[in-house]
Formats: C-alpha cells, structure tokens, sequence
C-alpha cells in the first residue's frame, strides 16, 4: 500500500465558492509539484454555520434533501455540478480522490 499525501478542501466553507473547473484542474496539476497524490473533498458546509455557505454542495436528487442545498455554491446545482469531473481528472493524473 503506498502512503497517501494530499490535501483536503471543501466546495465551499473557507474555499472560493466560484471556483471554477480549471481552477480545481489546477489545483490537481500543482499537486504534482509538491509529491502528493491524494485529494479529500468534502461536500458538507454545516460544520460551522455561515448563512451565506451552508448547506449541501452536491446537487441532491431527493426532492426533500434539494431543500437542503446550498445555493451558494455552483456545484450543488445539476447544471453546474463539475466536482465529478474533478474527481476523474484527479484519477486521470494519478491521484486517488
């Protein structure tokens, strides 16, 4: 098993919430400069309570949890939803997400 160094970041709560695509593509490039080759994303931002970042930042098909989406961020709607695509960037350049 290899050792995994990375970061964590978060869709929203102390992140820019209009980060866009290429910035997390960015993001995923520079991490090969620095030797890591992990990438935690957390989705939630009611961790701590923010009236303008809370909620969930995935775009929620339930039509009971949509009302807990946070509008605030762009990837909690389907139409801008792009985590995913992250994710498989990541996976593309030999980083586990």
């Amino acid at each position: 098993m290899e050792n995994l160094f990375g970061w964590m970041t978060c869709t929203s709560y102390q992140a820019d919430p209009h980060r866009t695509l290429e910035n997390w593509k960015q993001m995923v490039d520079e991490m090969a400069e620095y030797g890591l080759n992990f990438l935690a994303i957390d989705f939630n931002s009611d961790g701590w309570y923010d009236k303008r970042t809370w909620g969930m930042d995935w775009p929620a098909q339930d039509p009971m949890l949509r009302l807990y989406r946070n509008p605030g961020c762009p990837n909690s709607d389907e139409r801008t939803e792009h985590i995913s695509q992250v994710l498989d960037y990541a996976v593309a350049s030999g980083r586990t997400a």
